[in-house]
């Protein structure tokens, strides 16, 4: 399987020049012979959101711009579009109402959505302000290939590397124990 990584400067709040800047990377990438293109996190709307992740208004459009770029998208290709979805359970469960996620678009439409599963709160990080921890079964087949879906901290709470954890849980083992290739 050849992956394409998409190294974007997404502008913050810029939700149609973020979408042209992942379709202007799809298309080198399908010409390279990729059958995935990974985005940066929150490449869609831009990082950090912050108090934009307050509005309604702002959380609609970023749903709306994900269905088109979805659309427009080479349909040959999954891509990976680091974005912000709201989380059905908060009201009910008590819960942030978005989650930071990598939504997986293929074939003019979402696919499946993955959600970061540790949130940093240290230096300039304020993300559990904003977001829900994402749990669940972080892994998809594309092309017969078993993939895990990480999103930037999820990476980070390696016990050997920092010398101990920095979060109770470590997604890269999960996806280790689950199987991924």
């Amino acid at each position: 399987m050849k992956i394409a990584i998409a190294q974007l400067n997404p502008t913050v709040g810029h939700l149609t020049a973020n979408a042209q800047q992942i379709l202007a990377a799809a298309q080198p990438a399908v010409q390279s012979g990729a059958q995935v293109l990974v985005t940066t996190e929150l490449a869609l709307c831009g990082y950090p959101p912050r108090d934009l992740l307050m509005q309604p208004g702002f959380i609609q459009a970023i749903a709306t711009q994900l269905a088109q770029l979805a659309q427009a998208l080479p349909p040959e290709l999954a891509v990976f579009v680091g974005t912000v979805t709201t989380n059905p359970d908060a009201a009910q469960a008590g819960e942030k109402p978005l989650h930071n996620s990598a939504a997986l678009l293929q074939h003019g439409r979402v696919q499946q959505v993955f959600h970061k599963q540790l949130l940093p709160t240290y230096d300039v990080f304020d993300e559990a302000r904003y977001f829900q921890p994402g749990a669940g079964d972080q892994r998809v087949t594309l092309d017969g290939v078993t993939l895990g879906v990480t999103i930037c901290e999820d990476l980070w709470n390696d016990a050997d590397f920092w010398g101990k954890r920095a979060y109770g849980v470590d997604p890269l083992e999960r996806l280790a124990q689950a199987g991924v290739e």
